[in-house]
């Protein structure tokens, strides 16, 4: 970079330190890569916040629609890539980037909110209801519903029933 300023006027130079500032400051940098601690801004370029940005708007909207459809079924990541049309291993780290979730985590987490929706409007018994969203075993489903909300079902059931 240094061998490009000689050919900017100040005002240039000054503009181009201010986007880079910008994205370093938008990342969230703590420490910058350089040689010898001079702090070189390599690798801090526009590319790498468009690197960052995770699935696009419409294929991460097609996934989500994908998940909620089949939340009753055993979703694997492979079908989940395939929907997006993406390899699977760099499907996994885009949707991560997106959601903030792996796609294990984020199905797990959809399943437990329309648990606690079942739980709350309806009179489906625990093991239908775990059954009903894809697990295989009721110990699965009261184990990552308690991990979630911080009770088992049949507890916030009744919580909910007594709240109303």
């Amino acid at each position: 970079m240094s061998d490009l300023t000689g050919f900017l006027t100040q005002e240039e130079k000054r503009n181009k330190f201010r986007s880079t500032r910008r994205i370093v400051d938008q990342k969230q940098t703590h420490s910058l890569r350089g040689n010898g601690g001079r702090g070189s801004l390599a690798g801090t370029g526009a590319e790498s916040a468009v690197q960052n940005a995770g699935l696009p708007a419409a294929r991460l909207k097609r996934v989500l629609a994908f998940i909620d459809t089949h939340l009753d079924e055993n979703i694997s990541l492979a079908a989940l890539a395939q929907n997006a049309k993406l390899s699977v291993f760099y499907f996994a780290t885009q949707f991560k980037r997106s959601t903030g979730l792996s796609p294990h985590r984020y199905i797990l987490q959809r399943r437990v909110l329309r648990a606690s929706e079942l739980l709350r409007n309806t009179s489906l018994s625990v093991l239908d209801v775990s059954l009903d969203l894809g697990f295989q075993h009721q110990n699965n489903f009261a184990r990552a519903f308690r991990r979630m909300t911080g009770m088992t079902p049949t507890r916030f059931r009744h919580t909910e029933q007594s709240g109303k």
